[in-house]
């Protein structure tokens, strides 16, 4: 299960949950409560990471990574990353599948060097993957050097102000590259 805090637009403060019964949730953080439906996602896909982030037009949303339920086969769906409206519940545009079809995503929020907003991707296909968020489209190529699964993921701002992005592998290597 993922979890992830964060404030709607009307500064209601909730909690979005996902799982491995392919939904994830918002819930009213003081009562406890869900607000709405459950946000189905592929509906045989495990919830395997997600993110909260804010677009350019200021619009709060949810970023979910899906895999398919096992066994993998070469029938499965490829991994995808899901934008969701916070205030609405709903999909906001088409999956996105990560390049590589990484079966296990990690997905983290940042802003690259000019402020635009973007999702952070990586997984077991070793590639760290960048997109905008408010399109949806990859900037550039993926990062690449990892030669096992990606494990983890994190941005920050080096003390010079630049935007990186940080990657942890099963192959024992941490890799950083500049978002800027």
């Amino acid at each position: 299960m993922d979890i992830e805090v964060t404030r709607r637009a009307d500064g209601t403060p909730v909690f979005v949950t996902g799982s491995t019964d392919s939904r994830m949730r918002i819930w009213n953080l003081d009562t406890r409560q869900p607000i709405g439906k459950p946000l189905n996602t592929c509906f045989t896909c495990l919830v395997y990471g997600m993110a909260i982030a804010e677009r350019s037009d200021g619009q709060r949303v949810v970023i979910s990574a899906e895999v398919p339920n096992f066994p993998f086969d070469e029938a499965s769906p490829p991994a995808a990353l899901r934008i969701w409206s916070l205030e609405s519940g709903r999909p906001l545009g088409e999956p996105l599948t990560h390049e590589g079809n990484a079966h296990h995503p990690f997905v983290v929020t940042a802003k690259d060097g000019d402020g635009t907003p973007v999702i952070v991707s990586g997984g077991n296909d070793r590639n760290v993957v960048v997109r905008d968020l408010d399109t949806g489209r990859p900037l550039g190529g993926p990062f690449t050097g990892h030669t096992d699964n990606i494990s983890a993921l994190a941005v920050g701002t080096r003390e010079d102000g630049t935007p990186v992005v940080v990657s942890g592998s099963l192959d024992t290597t941490i890799r950083m590259w500049s978002l800027a």
